[in-house]
């Protein structure tokens, strides 16, 4: 497809989305909204971080479409991607800087494809990744991982200063893994799936490379001074169930409570080129199969999960891709060549751990979303939670962006695999803003008789350094956890609390507002299945 035919198609698919009810208490509507924005690169199976003000750090990753599947030509060092690029989707501006003058090491690792990577506070963790650079004898998967000053890298890209000082690179053979996904919880490091893969691809078995799968889940510390890099080392091993790659991994709030992650599907089976259909849940303290069928998404590709802790449900939403099932005309339809798909998909666990998997009612305009990244809009961090999650109960009601689709590949149809034809697929520059709408549905009636029984005012009002939310025949359980939501007049979330209804003192919760600019704001208290809206008016100190 040519740029003059993806521009239409972008105006036809612009605007996409599907409204989805939750348990007669609360419901969510997603949208995707094309950006246009033609001077953003065209990039797959890259890393990104983000610097302090929202700038997207990209790095690694292929400038073509599916690599090629002969000798000759497969992950040709041609297409790698031998720049970073600092992108602005904001003011719709991009800078680069070549990778050429870092360290050998570090430019033949920092363009390779499938790395593991995460952002730690200010700091980029690069691991892995294959390829084969012009400093590189073999094609490998580099056994170490790169941290990245992610400020710093940002600043210098754009005012085209020298870079080198803001990497630093520590090896560890544990650390040559590639397709994987790495997260960091409470201090540690989790490095789930993925291989080895070191020489050249070769789809018939021949003897020019050798691929080896973790089969493990990788827990871990990372030292930058003196012994082992890696501390705190544990693995968890199992060729049966953690034999999977190029995969999406999501992180959860569990309906016990717990925090963690989900290994959904992956590639390949023992005995066959298919994919898992089972998942893989990881705690801090192991790991459980789940053997619910999901049929919708396969391979890595943007992602991201929403949590309502009010309904205690976990809803992780897939954006195209790859799989081994799709729909035609509403019925379900098998395909075991494992096709680029539109499909649209989100998986639900409910406070019962029930998983449930449905399409949503729009497709991605094309097919994308292999490759890509989900990366969240800086406006909407207030409304995620520490472990990365996007947090219903925090959004305002309404349409609120919370992030964007950017990158992967795009194939002109479902099957190009073992097609010599390059054309038929490339390296997406595409962005789609991604909207997350929250609906208020509280049946009426009920709402207005629960809040008979309690009613919430501001004091003093106006208030400036504090403000002192008097409750007045408060009847929930005093476990009950209560959201308190400061929203400004635009309908923007400023600043959200969780605080549980023992949090209460003779009646009243307490809650700081240094910080926030003068002006009328509305305080939103959730509760008990209640909600109730009160004006407030912030003066200067």
């Amino acid at each position: 497809m040519d740029r003059t035919m993806k521009w239409i198609s972008a105006c036809i698919f612009m605007i996409l989305g599907l409204s989805v009810v939750l348990q007669g208490q609360s419901s969510f509507e997603v949208e995707i909204v094309e950006e246009q924005f033609m001077s953003a690169p065209g990039v797959q199976s890259y890393a990104w971080g983000m610097s302090s003000d929202g700038k997207w750090l990209i790095i690694g990753g292929r400038i073509e479409g599916l690599h090629g599947f002969m000798p000759r030509n497969a992950f040709d060092p041609n297409y790698n991607n031998a720049r970073i690029y600092v992108i602005d989707v904001e003011q719709k501006r991009v800078w680069s800087k070549s990778l050429a003058g870092l360290p050998p090491e570090i430019e033949d690792q920092l363009q390779s494809t499938n790395p593991e990577f995460v952002q730690v506070d200010g700091y980029l963790y690069f691991f892995g990744g294959y390829g084969k650079g012009p400093n590189s004898q073999n094609f490998i998967t580099h056994p170490a991982v790169i941290i990245i000053l992610v400020d710093e890298v940002v600043n210098a890209i754009i005012h085209n200063l020298d870079i080198k000082r803001y990497f630093h690179r520590i090896e560890d053979p544990r650390l040559a893994v590639t397709g994987g996904q790495v997260y960091h919880m409470d201090g540690y490091f989790y490095m789930m799936g993925g291989q080895r893969f070191d020489g050249r691809y070769n789809p018939m078995g021949h003897p020019s490379f050798t691929q080896e799968y973790t089969d493990a889940i990788r827990k871990f510390k990372l030292v930058s001074q003196g012994g082992s890099p890696l501390s705190d080392y544990s693995e968890w091993k199992s060729v049966q169930h953690l034999h999977r790659r190029d995969y999406n991994a999501i992180p959860q709030i569990f309906p016990d409570g717990r925090k963690g992650y989900t290994m959904f599907t992956g590639v390949f089976q023992h005995n066959a080129d298919l994919p898992w259909l089972n998942y893989v849940d990881v705690f801090d303290n192991g790991y459980e199969v789940r053997d619910d069928t999901l049929k919708l998404s396969h391979y890595h590709s943007a992602k991201f999960g929403i949590w309502d802790s009010a309904q205690n449900a976990m809803h992780n939403i897939f954006f195209g891709g790859i799989a081994q099932f799709y729909y035609r005309n509403d019925r379900l339809v098998e395909d075991r060549n494992v096709p680029f798909v539109k499909t649209v998909s989100m998986v639900s666990r409910d406070s019962n751990w029930n998983v449930t998997e449905r399409k949503l009612d729009f497709e991605m305009p094309g097919y994308l979303g292999a490759g890509a990244e989900f990366i969240h809009a800086k406006s909407a961090e207030p409304y995620f939670h520490e472990h990365g999650v996007l947090v219903l109960d925090r959004l305002p009601i309404g349409k609120t962006l919370v992030g964007y689709i950017y990158g992967g590949i795009e194939s002109s149809r479902p099957n190009v695999f073992r097609n010599p034809n390059r054309n038929l697929s490339s390296a997406s520059n595409r962005i789609f803003k991604v909207y997350i709408t929250r609906k208020d549905i509280v049946n009426k009636t009920q709402s207005v008789e629960r809040t008979k029984h309690w009613g919430i005012y501001p004091s003093p009002a106006p208030s400036n350094g504090e403000v002192t939310l008097r409750v007045n025949g408060w009847n929930c359980p005093p476990s009950t956890s209560v959201g308190i939501y400061l929203i400004d007049a635009a309908g923007k979330l400023v600043q959200s609390w969780r605080v549980s209804a023992d949090a209460m003192a003779n009646g009243e919760w307490r809650i700081p507002l240094r910080g926030i600019y003068p002006g009328s704001y509305l305080v939103r208290v959730e509760s008990c299945n209640t909600q109730t809206t009160l004006p407030l008016l912030i003066t200067e100190e």
